[in-house]
């Protein structure tokens, strides 16, 4: 069973539900979703499982404002021998993320692609210490991966706040440089001290950060230190 399979844009607001999609959907079940926003959703942690985002192949906006609860916007599984955990979004092109005051990261394993996004907002997520969790290594077994994962997460427990302090910067510079498409940035009451962060083994070569950007927004980030610490030249 298909359910859905020509649904182009879908809304939820104020629907207090503790999940939205199950572990796993029929095939192609959202193979024609391009808009996805909620509002309000206050009983929502998760919004994707990493066993389905993938099927979202042509979502182009997404917006996610006022969820008081959500801890992630894509949350990892436990997953089984030679499965992968890397995220796509292959078409998405605008991403907001607003007024999420329990938001810690977008997702929660280490490698993520947004190839097509030109727009992306992130305000008032003052939890919000990382976009995802990259300092996990990506050549380590998926078990490794999970556990590793599940113990940087249970350091964040005294009132909320993060006790691993290489959690604090918005992007890894691994996926800043594959953000070629992005146009516009925003980012606002946030806790992160560093928009890029910088790679441990990176060389001393510059390279070029946001090439097509032509609009950038920083506001209210009390905690902010450098927009990015290594050599680059900014788009």
């Amino acid at each position: 069973m298909v359910l859905f399979p020509n649904l182009d844009a879908f809304e939820l607001s104020a629907i207090n539900v503790e999940k939205i999609w199950l572990n796993q959907l029929p095939a192609n079940c959202m193979q024609n979703l391009t808009h996805l926003i909620l509002q309000g959703c206050g009983n929502l942690k998760n919004l994707f499982s990493s066993s389905i985002v993938n099927g979202f192949v042509q979502l182009q906006y997404l917006e996610i404002c006022k969820c008081t609860v959500l801890e992630h916007i894509v949350v990892i599984e436990d997953l089984r021998e030679g499965e992968s955990n890397d995220i796509l979004f292959p078409q998405l092109n605008y991403l907001t993320i607003e007024d999420l005051g329990n938001l810690k990261r977008f997702y929660s394993g280490h490698h993520i692609e947004f190839s097509s996004l030109k727009q992306l907002k992130i305000e008032k997520c003052p939890k919000m210490k990382a976009f995802i969790l990259t300092n996990i290594s990506s050549d380590i077994t998926a078990g490794k991966d999970v556990e590793k994962m599940n113990s940087v997460e249970n350091q964040e427990s005294t009132n909320g706040e993060s006790l691993n302090v290489s959690l604090k910067y918005l992007f890894h510079a691994s996926i800043a440089r594959s953000l070629l498409h992005l146009e516009k940035l925003y980012v606002e009451n946030c806790g992160v001290e560093e928009i890029v962060g910088k790679e441990e083994s990176e060389a001393t070569a510059r390279f070029v950060l946001f090439p097509r950007l032509i609009f950038l927004k920083l506001w209210t980030l009390p905690e902010l230190k450098a927009f990015y610490p290594g050599a680059h030249t900014s788009g």
